[in-house]
């Protein structure tokens, strides 16, 4: 017997309904929230490695805040060519998103390393386990404290 549950996520809070989008682990009720009209769910959802891959496709597009877009970029489950494209993003906090995702493009990751407008990305890229050593040992040399840091502690 299967017992079936449903939500009329209109009358549910906010709060609760970011919290559904953290830990459901069915895509289509994931797919649902997506929709939702305040981008905090949608983050969350982006955030979710059990939502759809459509449903991640398209967050990865959303054109308003920032915020689902920098989830997606950061989930481990959403497709590599996603994330490799939210490595280009305008927005400063997707591309840090994108370069600490362990699922990123080591290439893709070499290239995040000569970030210049933000030094946040190049030390994301720092401590990814996915970036190559000689990438790594390139930001050895970085200008900025923490960058040249992150990328020797993570060596050891």
């Amino acid at each position: 017997m299967e017992l079936k549950v449903t939500i009329d996520t209109d009358k549910v809070s906010t709060e609760l309904k970011i919290e559904l989008a953290k830990v459901l682990e069915q895509p289509v009720y994931l797919d649902h929230l997506s929709y939702d009209p305040d981008d905090r769910v949608k983050a969350a959802v982006g955030g979710n490695g059990f939502a759809y891959k459509g449903t991640l496709i398209r967050l990865s597009e959303y054109e308003g805040n920032w915020l689902p877009r920098a989830a997606v970029a950061g989930n481990v489950k959403a497709p590599k060519d996603v994330i490799m494209n939210l490595s280009d993003d305008p927005e400063k906090m997707v591309r840090i998103a994108a370069a600490g995702n362990p699922s990123n493009d080591p290439k893709k990751l070499d290239e995040l390393s000569h970030d210049e407008e933000n030094y946040e990305v190049r030390r994301a890229v720092a401590t990814n386990p996915s970036t190559l050593k000689e990438t790594r040992e390139e930001l050895f040399n970085d200008k900025e404290t923490s960058v040249w840091q992150a990328a020797r502690r993570f060596v050891g």
